[in-house]
């Protein structure tokens, strides 16, 4: 497992470095296949803010991405605080995996899935001025996986996101669900004219 940690507004130590990386150990014994761990450690300069030590996590496993944040006035009781909720996030996500295993039976896939990458993007006005084109502030990347409709579905309630980009495993086209305002979950498909 890669464990990545940067950095904004502190000093990375190397007791820093392996506290998180002892830390987030713990997360190995639920996958095999994690393929990397992001961890931001940050510290907000502002003498009124009480957790001003932040700690977020991002853990890519088989395709799936699994996000965490945690706020405290100590680093290392953040840096604790955020494994502890993504162990959390990938136990029940393990648990579900395995329930649907057993409803459906085993799911046969062949190893040359494929892996799509998209963009996320995050787009926010320029300051104050609301009539100017809005700008790219943050871009992301990461594998969509293919699997049902379901599926996806099922990751999108496990994982408390509003939206999942997966692989359709029937039509191999990308498709988005998303939590509805109603409480209902919707589907978006392609439709190409």
């Amino acid at each position: 497992m890669k464990v990545i940690v940067s950095g904004k507004n502190i000093r990375l130590t190397e007791r820093l470095r392996e506290h998180s990386t002892g830390q987030l150990a713990a997360i190995q014994k639920y996958f095999d296949h994690i393929n990397e761990v992001d961890l931001v450690l940050s510290v907000e300069k502002h003498k009124t803010i009480e957790n001003s030590q932040k700690a977020e996590a991002q853990v890519w496993v088989n395709g799936s991405s699994f996000k965490a944040k945690c706020a405290s006035a100590d680093m290392y009781a953040a840096i604790t605080g955020v494994a502890d909720k993504i162990e959390a996030q990938l136990k029940k996500y393990k648990e579900k995996m395995k329930e649907n295993r057993h409803r459906r039976g085993s799911i046969n896939r062949t190893a040359e899935q494929r892996e799509l990458t998209h963009k996320v993007v995050k787009i926010s006005p320029d300051d104050g001025e609301k009539k100017k084109k809005p700008r790219i502030v943050r871009s992301n990347t990461f594998a969509a996986k293919p699997m049902s409709i379901e599926e996806a579905a099922e990751q999108l309630r496990t994982l408390e996101q509003d939206f999942v980009v997966f692989s359709n495993a029937d039509t191999n086209e990308v498709n988005v669900v998303y939590r509805r305002a109603d409480g209902n979950i919707g589907l978006i498909e392609p439709a190409f004219k």
